[in-house]
């Protein structure tokens, strides 16, 4: 194909105050000709930072934060390309990772959605591809002595850190569901494009370096709305996916473990994991309430 590779994707970033990261995951797409950055109304240099890393960045400034899906879609929107490659601001591709996607893309027609090899900061392979939610919840917990994958794979998951997605595919399905502000996005997704008839896999020839959780300085507030979008995120899904009685039957159950938990940590003095378990907590009884995911939260 004559087409450089470059010119067949859109580069779609999503960031919340990431000054500390932008710039260097932009600095490691220089070689794409268009990028799409959508701020979910940073309070620090996040746009000016991605001003300065990349010549052909598009963004687009949201006045609120609108969750992760949602501004996804805002990029979505703007993409024109045949594919597009959406990056957490703290991953960073290695050189080599599109064109590899591009050619498990060419070579796979019915792949909606294809995902590198993701690395940690020391260098380890992090876990980006799985079983389908539901299903790897049978699984043991511990699953570091599986063999990972030589070669393209099929999967129910894949990480939404590093995920290059066929327009077409994200067009039949509507892109992400607004509904879930954050976490869990990338298995709604999934099981979207599975439904529509599309197949997710992941190139463990292509990879990124993800620093995890870098994308916004920590904070106490941040890490409280963190646990809370998880709690509610994933009785949305159970909602969703098995019914709205399955989930309220799941949510009594995890609000007796977070409700323990929380408690027994507080007796013994280890306050973080108390507030963790006391967020999780909050998000799953505001979903049981019936209150929609929201920033204020």
């Amino acid at each position: 194909m004559n087409e450089r590779a470059e010119t067949r994707v859109t580069a779609v970033i999503v960031a919340y105050n990431s000054a500390r990261v932008i710039e260097r995951c932009l600095g490691a797409l220089q070689d794409v000709d268009r990028v799409v950055l959508v701020d979910n109304a940073s309070r620090d240099d996040t746009i000016a930072c991605a001003r300065r890393a990349h010549p052909n960045v598009d963004i687009a400034a949201n006045d609120r934060n609108l969750g992760f899906g949602a501004a996804a879609n805002i990029g979505f929107g703007m993409v024109r390309s045949e594919f597009a490659f959406l990056l957490n601001p703290d991953s960073v591709l290695r050189p080599g990772a599109i064109s590899e996607l591009i050619a498990a893309a060419d070579a796979f027609p019915e792949a909606g959605a294809l995902g590198p090899r993701l690395r940690n900061p020391s260098g380890r392979i992090e876990r980006s591809h799985d079983a389908w939610l539901f299903a790897r919840e049978g699984m043991p917990h511990r699953r570091d002595a599986e063999p990972e994958v030589e070669g393209p794979c099929c999967a129910g998951y894949l990480s939404g850190a590093a995920l290059f997605l066929r327009m077409q595919a994200v067009q039949a399905i509507g892109g992400f569901d607004p509904a879930l502000f954050l976490y869990f996005e990338d298995d709604d997704l999934c099981r979207s494009l599975k439904e529509a008839g599309f197949s997710a896999i992941v190139v463990p020839s292509a990879e990124a370096d993800h620093v995890g959780g870098g994308s916004v300085a920590p904070e106490l507030g941040s890490e409280r709305r963190k646990y809370f979008h998880m709690g509610w995120s994933r009785l949305y899904l159970e909602a969703k996916h098995r019914g709205k009685g399955r989930a309220m039957r799941e949510g009594w159950r995890r609000a007796a473990r977070y409700s323990a938990k929380a408690l027994g940590y507080m007796l013994i003095g280890q306050a973080h994991k108390a507030r963790r378990d006391a967020a999780l907590l909050s998000g799953t009884l505001a979903f049981m309430r019936g209150r929609p995911a929201s920033p204020a939260n």
